[in-house]
């Protein structure tokens, strides 16, 4: 599992979570499968990177009153 601060947590089949040993061997048997995964997950988390890095296009000004270089979009 991944959680919303990007950390894996590995678990069991009863969602118990693995031990040390566990999870270095799901690490060393797994590695390419495991960082396919991990790609994957980043690419989800990544792409909407042009959303976050343009967020400032979406700024309303009410009122005229704007940061010098925005306009005004109405609601």
């Amino acid at each position: 599992m991944l959680n919303e601060k990007g950390q894996v947590t590995l678990v069991d089949q009863k969602g118990q979570p693995l031990n040390a040993s566990q999870r270095s061997m799901v690490w060393s048997d797994y590695a390419e499968r495991m960082t396919t995964w991990l790609q994957s997950e980043m690419d989800t988390i990544n792409g909407d990177m042009e959303l976050l890095l343009d967020i400032h296009q979406d700024i309303y000004c009410a009122a005229g009153k704007c940061h010098p270089g925005l306009r005004a979009r109405g609601l």
